[in-house]
């Protein structure tokens, strides 16, 4: 195909995921090479023996039946179909907290409700400051660094509860330099990190609420943490993530998850027999329409980033949780 032809396509290409294609900046060659990655984000290269990045995006109160095949969430479905996608993975039960703190320390710790004191307890975040390592929390709508209390405090877009790191004692100093607000897709610290080649080892991404307003389709309160607005959120953000020579690398790995379903009975469940969710799988390694069907949980997803970073320690009940590296071909054999 002649370079032009092949300029012309690649617009055509990204519309099947409902990218953009940026022209300012790279060369041609650049362009091409990092549009066809977005075009393409799950195309069964060759896993690495360790991965650089690993992406967290969390959203809110949505059962397994009620993302995969929604047809208000073209996108999500469409990326699940394009990479990976765990059919039995499970959270921990209601309400959100929990659930928050038992995906990023492996355990509950007592924690019941959706407000807790500070838990001087390990956590990924100061795992991978151990391992000399970096970690960002990007929180949508937080008004400045490490923002412990919801804002605005009367019908909040951002909501502590939905931000674990603040809530860990042993990592307050790297708090108040390393969560941060969110920003938008063109301008703010995570598009910076994206364009900059300055990605963390581990990067959680928390959504917005939208001030307790309801919308179609969304439960209350209803922001980006939601659907329909989810899917364009995950659009924009996963837009810039599969642009970028971080993920074009081969060695960044993006997980898309829900903390809870939207049936509220404010109770855990230890065997992690409820709260059916989606998770998503996106990494260059992931062969396109990759399903599991083994019982994953939140620990799961613990577990699987300790092994893709290279943690050697798992925290709680991530040591014996399934890793979902095996079934996703996210980690060179022999490792």
């Amino acid at each position: 195909m002649p370079r032009l032809q092949r300029l012309i396509a690649v617009p055509l290409a990204l519309g099947a995921l409902g990218l953009t294609l940026s022209w300012v900046g790279a060369g041609a060659s650049a362009v091409l090479r990092n549009s066809t990655t977005a075009a393409r984000p799950c195309r069964g290269a060759a896993p690495p023996r360790r991965y650089a990045h690993v992406i967290w995006i969390v959203f809110e109160n949505q059962g397994y039946h009620q993302v995969v095949g929604n047809r208000h969430l073209p996108y999500t479905n469409r990326l699940a179909a394009s990479c990976g996608l765990a059919t039995r993975y499970y959270g921990v039960g209601d309400p959100s907290l929990p659930n928050y703190i038992a995906m990023t320390s492996g355990r509950t710790w007592g924690v019941t409700s959706d407000s807790s004191p500070a838990l001087r307890v390990p956590s990924i975040f100061s795992q991978v400051r151990s391992a000399h390592l970096q970690w960002r929390s990007y929180s949508e709508s937080m008004p400045r660094n490490c923002y412990r209390s919801d804002y605005p405090s009367s019908n909040p877009v951002y909501t502590a509860h939905h931000e674990p790191v603040i809530f860990y004692a042993n990592i307050r100093r790297d708090c108040s330099r390393w969560d941060l607000p969110l920003g938008t897709v063109h301008k703010g610290p995570l598009a910076h990190a994206l364009a900059s080649g300055k990605l963390p080892a581990f990067a959680f991404v928390g959504p917005n609420d939208d001030g307790g307003t309801t919308k179609p389709g969304c439960s209350r309160p209803c922001g980006d943490v939601d659907p329909p607005l989810s899917d364009r959120f995950l659009r924009r953000w996963m837009n810039g993530i599969l642009a970028s020579k971080a993920y074009a690398s081969g060695k960044t790995a993006v997980f898309v998850t829900w903390d809870e379903d939207a049936t509220f009975e404010n109770t855990l469940c230890p065997a992690l027999d409820c709260d059916h969710l989606a998770t998503l799988v996106i990494s260059p390694s992931v062969r396109r329409g990759m399903r599991s069907a083994a019982a994953f949980s939140h620990y799961s997803l613990l577990r699987t980033t300790e092994d893709l970073l290279g943690l050697r320690v798992h925290l709680g009940k991530a040591a014996s949780a399934l890793s979902m590296a095996p079934a996703f071909r996210l980690l060179r054999a022999g490792r």
